[in-house]
């Protein structure tokens, strides 16, 4: 697992990088980084020659400028990319890896925030190009929304995103499947809120569940844990 940059309220924007085996941190020193950022989004590639890699795009500088960079990690050293096209700047961007069906290993990216706004436009990401998507629908433009791969059942091969933030804290549920977001209408969903931890469960009798955690809910930090069935 890798973690790059964000936010210390001592020490401001980071740059550092860490690799996480499962029980122990370990600090790297790669020859080259990216810019010390926070709100920047990151994703695994699960195919191809890149496979095992880990993609981050954007984020936001110490000045607050939106940042619109691609950098490719390989467990030793960054490399920027320099695709032809690239979704325009922003931070808390949505991101996650397609990982069953035709389109696995797709990085998704949707949403955040940049110079216009609050965002909405989909980006796929191949390992060397971004393409903007053109969906029939939507969800409502936000930022610091969560998006998990689900990886089985009828749905594998979708993405789910969740919450988020417009001009409220939102608690909605859209599934995308490669052209086209759905919005879903479960019996319960989660309060809204931004920036909650949401993952997959990949093995056991529950693969493919997609578990949601924590976040902001407009007043104060929440702890609570919620699971989203295949």
């Amino acid at each position: 697992m890798v973690l790059f940059g964000g936010w210390d309220y001592s020490s401001g924007i980071l740059a550092d990088t860490w690799l996480f085996n499962g029980s122990t941190w370990t600090q790297l020193s790669p020859p080259t980084s990216p810019l010390a950022r926070g709100k920047a989004s990151m994703t695994t590639l699960t195919t191809g020659p890149d496979a095992g890699d880990v993609v981050l795009f954007g984020g936001c500088d110490n000045s607050g400028g939106y940042l619109g960079d691609t950098w490719v990690f390989d467990g030793s050293t960054w490399t920027q990319l320099s695709p032809l096209t690239s979704p325009p700047v922003r931070q808390d961007a949505s991101m996650a890896t397609v990982n069953a069906g035709p389109d696995a290993g797709d990085v998704i990216l949707s949403g955040g925030y940049g110079d216009t706004g609050y965002l909405w436009d989909i980006w796929v990401f191949n390992g060397s190009t971004w393409t903007q998507l053109n969906s029939p629908t939507s969800f409502p433009a936000r930022t610091a929304a969560s998006m998990a791969a689900v990886s089985a059942g009828p749905d594998a091969g979708d993405v789910v995103l969740v919450g988020g933030y417009d001009s409220g804290y939102l608690g909605d549920t859209w599934i995308f499947d490669g052209s086209t977001w759905t919005q879903l209408s479960p019996a319960t969903s989660p309060p809204g809120r931004d920036r909650a931890s949401m993952a997959t469960l990949n093995a056991g009798p529950d693969a493919g569940d997609v578990v949601l955690f924590g976040g902001w809910g407009g007043s104060d930090y929440v702890g609570d844990t919620w699971i989203l069935g295949n």
